[in-house]
């Protein structure tokens, strides 16, 4: 599958606006069909405050992450992958990028989806995220737990409800959040008068959540369990899928739920097409997120994500571009020149630098929305 956009080259300004995205076969470039996709571009983020626990360890938090992932990535724990995670051809049509951590990522030459292809076995995967409690730290941690709420979790609900209404003209009724972390976006979903569950593996993350929300998250395996949701208008997958061995099989699931109803998908996902992986190609050995080989074993493509949406039976309907580029490159232009004042001083600059990126499709995060097409 090959995607294609139209993008006016005027009113770069505009921070939402009507797209027409079109599907083509790859070989002939044929449109075999086109839809009409609003997308909204930039999100203001007090980035500085959600991330100062890291900034003020930042020489430790990057050792930590640089030894466990180079531990994880022993010869005795990785599996060279032999197919694309998204178009499934072989792993032998991909090519090289750069290596992080020990962990090689590599490009489909097909659908153009980045993913490690010596990633850990999904075994180690799943002890990993259902057991250690210093990664999921970032969305457990109560000094947080209101901020993050306002800043970072209330404006994507408030995205996807504007989104489902413009679709049916009401709002949903209730909302399944798979990976729900700390279950942020579960408790906010209930204080905005929405029915809503979430599932979530990691241990330390569900005490989080029952202590302080009140909320049991269910610990399930939702590619198999995905039959008890059938009554969820709504399946979201916030920075999710991008861990994942199988990324299509969770949107496969999703489709089962959802078809034949008023249904939407969401996925948050990291975008190889970036500022920040150029970033990190150069300063390959302090990276903490975005392209951790660890947590993102898929970095996806705009093409990619599509492909793996319209092959699961969701046609794009709405896209929301953003991310922490220019956060990523102060961060470690201040690690390398051991200088701590680049990060703040220019502190507030970043959302307007950011915006620049987000307006030019140069940002590491998108929000996709599908429709069931059948």
């Amino acid at each position: 599958m090959k995607w294609f956009r139209s993008v006016p080259m005027f009113n770069n300004e505009l921070k939402s606006r009507l797209e027409i995205w079109s599907l083509c076969e790859s070989l002939s470039f044929c449109c075999k069909k086109q839809f009409q996709v609003s997308v909204d571009l930039g999100k203001s983020t007090n980035v500085l405050s959600l991330k100062r626990e890291v900034l003020q360890n930042l020489k430790a938090e990057i050792l930590s992450v640089r030894t466990s992932r180079q531990a994880l990535y022993s010869a005795t724990n990785t599996k060279k992958i032999e197919k694309c995670p998204v178009c499934e051809i072989s792993a032998l049509n991909s090519e090289f990028k750069f290596k992080i951590y020990d962990g090689n990522y590599c490009q489909c030459s097909n659908c153009g989806h980045c993913f490690v292809i010596n990633r850990p076995t999904k075994q180690v995967l799943q002890k990993f995220y259902s057991s250690d409690s210093h990664y999921s730290s970032t969305y457990t941690d109560k000094l947080l737990m209101e901020e993050r709420i306002k800043e970072i979790v209330v404006p994507k609900l408030e995205w996807v409800i504007k989104t489902y209404k413009n679709l049916y003209g009401k709002p949903p009724r209730k909302i399944l959040d798979v990976g729900a972390g700390g279950g942020h976006f579960v408790y906010a979903c209930k204080k905005n008068g929405l029915d809503a569950v979430g599932v979530e593996i990691s241990e330390s993350s569900r005490i989080f959540c029952k202590n302080n929300f009140g909320i049991d998250l269910e610990c399930i395996d939702f590619t198999k369990e995905y039959k008890r949701f059938s009554d969820v208008d709504i399946i979201t997958f916030w920075g999710v899928i991008e861990h994942v061995p199988n990324p299509i099989e969770f949107l496969k699931s999703a489709y089962k739920v959802l078809f034949k109803r008023e249904s939407l998908v969401v996925a948050e996902v990291p975008r190889w097409n970036c500022l920040g992986t150029v970033v990190q190609e150069i300063f390959n050995d302090s990276v903490v997120r975005h392209l951790d080989p660890l947590g993102h074993i898929n970095c996806f493509t705009d093409n990619s994500l599509l492909s793996a949406f319209y092959k699961s039976g969701f046609s794009p309907v709405a896209a929301w571009y953003f991310g922490m580029d220019v956060y990523e490159l102060l961060v470690q232009m201040s690690y390398f020149l051991e200088d701590e004042r680049i990060i703040y001083e220019m502190g507030e600059h970043i959302n307007k630098l950011q915006n620049i990126l987000d307006s030019a499709f140069l940002s590491d995060e998108i929000v996709l929305v599908g429709q069931p097409y059948i």
